[in-house]
């Protein structure tokens, strides 16, 4: 646990979790170690609680592999043509699978074996993001024929060991999974009635509230973790000048918290949240240059600020996840144009 960290407990509705809350402290400070790839365009994709990031390898035009950095070392867990998008704490991914015709199919990878086909119990002719629970619960997303007559709609459904759990039946065509937590908390977007607006929603075992938004439209829900908290980005009420932005926000069980901008931005995104309400993502200038963001005790600090050693010549750089010990996953590009994954290891609090 962080140790700048104190936990009070409350009930969450259908979770009973403890709320974790946040005590003030001094901001932490972070070491970047890059993880070796002999590919010019390489990404992280998800970082776990056993200090395992997933990552993307290849060229363009010719695919990407799928890795994991495991304690200092680089092993590979997919051939190309395949995408993870899911990554649990046993070391189990989900991924989408591409057939020689480009049909996509969701894969389910125990550690050590890839290509497990997930069959839902419904017909669908495409599949979207998934993601993996610690006891191997996938929450996932297909594109649905038929849901009502003559209409092509997507639906979420919660699947393990070849049986659909459930499924997210709305009389809307929207539904997506952006994340799930290590105890099955899925989040993403979904809308009540065809053509309405989509917003972020939390779904849990007996459990399912849609978010709302900010002011504006629309919302979407990025990182939820175990207490049914999720790390969301909504549209705000148009300004004054007719323009429509986007901040980052937090769902902390029973309010959505408006966590701001960066001083001088107007718009922001969550990419990550670990289960102490920490939500990295990034904060874009009214011109939309972008900086990254640790949000942690309530405040938002340019990621910049804490790093002691971002590497010479680094043009941009992205964070795309945060575990419970702080350590952040990410990706730098350098002046040549080359992209470099990386984990921020905290080195003081």
């Amino acid at each position: 646990m962080h140790p700048c960290v104190h936990r009070t407990t409350r009930v969450f509705a259908a979770l009973a979790a403890a709320f974790t809350a946040q005590a003030a402290c001094a901001a932490p400070r972070y070491h970047l170690v890059d993880i070796p790839t002999d590919d010019r365009y390489a990404f992280t994709t998800a970082i776990n609680e056993l200090e395992d990031v997933a990552f993307e390898s290849g060229f363009w035009g010719g695919g990407f592999s799928d890795y994991v950095y495991r304690k200092g070392a680089v092993e590979k867990v997919s051939e190309q043509d395949e995408d993870m998008s899911g990554f649990n704490d046993r070391g189990d991914f989900v991924g989408v699978s591409y057939d020689q015709n480009f049909h996509a199919y969701l894969s389910y990878l125990p550690r050590g074996t890839w290509g497990r086909v997930i069959e839902p119990s419904f017909d669908y002719t495409g599949v979207g993001r998934g993601s993996i629970a610690d006891n191997r619960v996938v929450v996932a997303s297909a594109s649905v024929a038929g849901v009502r007559p003559k209409h092509f709609g997507q639906r979420c459904f919660r699947w393990r060991d070849g049986v659909t759990l459930a499924e997210l039946k709305t009389e809307g065509d929207v539904c997506t999974v952006s994340a799930v937590s290590h105890r099955a908390v899925a989040t993403g977007t979904v809308n009540k009635h065809p053509g309405d607006p989509y917003q972020a929603y939390v779904w849990a075992p007996g459990h399912f509230q849609m978010l709302g938004t900010l002011g504006g439209s629309t919302s979407t829900g990025t990182v939820v973790n175990d207490l049914g908290h999720v790390a969301l980005w909504s549209e705000l009420a148009p300004d004054a000048g007719g323009q429509v932005n986007v901040h980052a926000a937090l769902f902390d069980g029973t309010a959505l918290i408006d966590i701001g901008t960066l001083p001088g931005d107007v718009s922001s995104y969550t990419t990550g949240m670990n289960d102490l309400d920490e939500i990295v993502g990034s904060s874009y200038s009214p011109a939309g240059e972008g900086r990254p963001f640790l949000y942690t005790g309530g405040q938002m600090l340019a990621l910049g600020d804490l790093i002691e050693d971002l590497p010479a010549g680094t043009a941009s750089y992205t964070v795309n996840g945060i575990n419970h010990g702080g350590q952040i996953a990410g990706t730098r590009i350098d002046a040549d144009g080359v992209q470099h994954p990386f984990v921020l290891e905290r080195v003081s609090n």
